[in-house]
């Protein structure tokens, strides 16, 4: 009826187009998935018209809502350019919309296009410099116009994003002060309320597993109770926001050792996944039980993890560079139980894909660097092709030159010459940062030390080993193992040198650690 009347109606043929646009997405809404693809092609050709036909006075209206139905469109199908035509659309709605009531939401959908098109990938640095500016600039006038929760998760939403790309912490802690201003907005709905308190959860680990700013985890997870009890407890709250909880309460369990937080962390994550399946809350439940392995030495955790991870690296649609890397950590970690060659072979593949696919200045790249390396290392253990140890050397090289600065070490399984120095567990968070790349490069400088005779790979060594300490938490599990790196490269140099002050610097750190 509504088709029928768009095509006859002479005095508002814009309206009748818009509306049924709207018929059009609340039944693709409705069916959901690849077969409601006709429903949002026609939602998006119906706006196409209403834009050529609508007053100057509404116009701003159906070029946003163009923009946003877009944007739907982008996350059914993946075509990239409906993002860039979202941005051109709520552009043209954000500037001729100025006096419009509804600005803010025209201002909120653009900041939402221009981050979700540096997310998609594809881009130049430029590009990727030119849509964040774009993003945070919408997003920052819609706060101040408006200034709703939804409008500050929106730009904080960008601002991490532009910390992802720029590995900034001003950004990383621009996002937390929007989501804090957020969660102040007592007169808001309850469920937007949590959703504010889940958002502050995330940012505040991300920014803990950066900087290693302690007060940051506890507030995390205060922060993510809070969303959960706001969300009317476990059973009614979403299951975005149980793997906020869950992700914060396993770091401190890899902190502190506490079996209460790590009870309750994978409790918390199996719920999600049994809530809503989709493939982050699976990833998050599959690293939980790594790390109770690596604490408790449970072998059917890591097992559970590997199958979980090889099931969502497997699907195409759903497969990410984090999860390719996470996948090749926990075959590493498989190949140190049982020396299986197939899961050594299968992290290496899976870890060089991983670092194919993340964008060059990713903030995570170091940490997928030095996941290879380490994975380098174990084969040069088996083999010893010198081949293997260049690259082992090569790949902890650009891990320590690309480390963002003022980031600390979250150490995976660092890689080393001896047991001693490898058997380091998780300290929590996606990051490998300045402190861990130091470790490996020095460990893989000494080696190749030994094989070539290079006095300046040992000199390098001990340079890396003393920035390994320097920048590591000296509360880190891993702080005795960079220790014990820094005196190994110590004795290999004074049995060189035989100078005798670096033998007892070698005992001293040795003792310390």
């Amino acid at each position: 009826q509504l088709a029928v009347q768009a095509e006859v109606d002479a005095t508002d043929p814009a309206g009748c187009w818009g509306d049924l646009a709207v018929s059009h997405k609340a039944r693709h809404e409705i069916a959901g998935g690849t077969d409601s693809r006709a429903d949002i092609d026609l939602a998006v050709q119906c706006l196409e018209r209403a834009v050529g036909l609508a007053d100057d006075d509404v116009a701003a209206a159906y070029w946003s809502n163009l923009g946003a139905t877009l944007i739907d469109r982008y996350w059914l199908v993946g075509d990239t350019s409906d993002l860039d035509n979202a941005i051109e659309a709520c552009g043209v709605a954000a500037e001729v919309g100025t006096q419009d009531p509804d600005l803010p939401a025209y201002l909120a959908n653009l900041c939402l296009a221009g981050y979700r098109r540096v997310e998609a990938g594809g881009l130049s640095a430029a590009e990727i410099e030119a849509r964040l500016d774009l993003s945070i600039n919408a997003g920052q006038s819609a706060v101040t116009h408006r200034g709703s929760i939804h409008d500050h998760l929106t730009l904080a939403s960008a601002l991490l994003v532009a910390y992802e790309h720029r590995s900034d912490l001003a950004s990383l802690s621009a996002a937390i002060d929007c989501t804090t201003a957020a969660t102040c907005l007592d007169d808001e709905p309850a469920d937007q309320r949590a959703s504010a308190f889940h958002h502050l959860a995330s940012a505040l680990r991300q920014r803990f597993e950066s900087s290693g700013h302690d007060p940051d985890l506890d507030a995390s997870i205060s922060a993510a109770q809070q969303a959960v009890a706001l969300g009317g407890g476990v059973a009614s709250t979403d299951a975005a926001t149980l793997i906020a909880l869950a992700t914060s309460l396993n770091i401190r369990f890899e902190l502190t050792g506490s079996g209460t937080d790590q009870e309750e962390a994978t409790t918390l994550a199996r719920a999600a996944v049994a809530a809503d399946p989709e493939p982050d809350n699976q990833a998050a439940l599959a690293l939980i039980l790594a790390t109770r392995f690596e604490r408790l030495g449970r072998r059917a955790d890591l097992d559970e993890a590997v199958e979980i991870m090889s099931r969502l690296c497997r699907s195409a649609s759903a497969s990410h560079p984090r999860d390719l890397s996470n996948l090749g950590a926990l075959l590493l970690d498989r190949y140190d139980v049982d020396a299986d060659q197939a899961d050594l072979d299968a992290a290496i593949e899976v870890l060089d894909e991983a670092l194919r696919l993340i964008p060059e200045n990713h903030v995570d790249r170091a940490g997928f660097l030095t996941n290879a390396a380490n994975a380098r290392s174990t084969l040069y253990e088996l083999t010893g092709d010198p081949h293997t140890l260049d690259e082992w050397v090569d790949l902890a090289v650009t891990a320590a030159q690309v480390c963002p600065d003022g980031t600390i070490d979250q150490p995976a399984v660092l890689c080393s010459v001896s047991a001693a120095e490898r058997a380091v567990p998780d300290d929590g968070g996606e990051h490998h940062h300045a402190s861990h790349a130091h470790g490996v490069l020095a460990a893989g400088l000494r080696t190749r030390f030994e094989v070539t005779g290079d006095d300046s790979d040992l000199a390098a060594a001990v340079r890396h080993s003393r920035a390994s300490v320097e920048t590591s938490d000296p509360e880190s599990h891993a702080y005795p193992a960079r220790l014990t790196i820094l005196g190994a490269c110590l004795l290999t140099t004074y049995e060189v040198t035989g100078s005798v002050h670096l033998l007892d610097e070698a005992v001293t750190v040795g003792r310390q650690a």
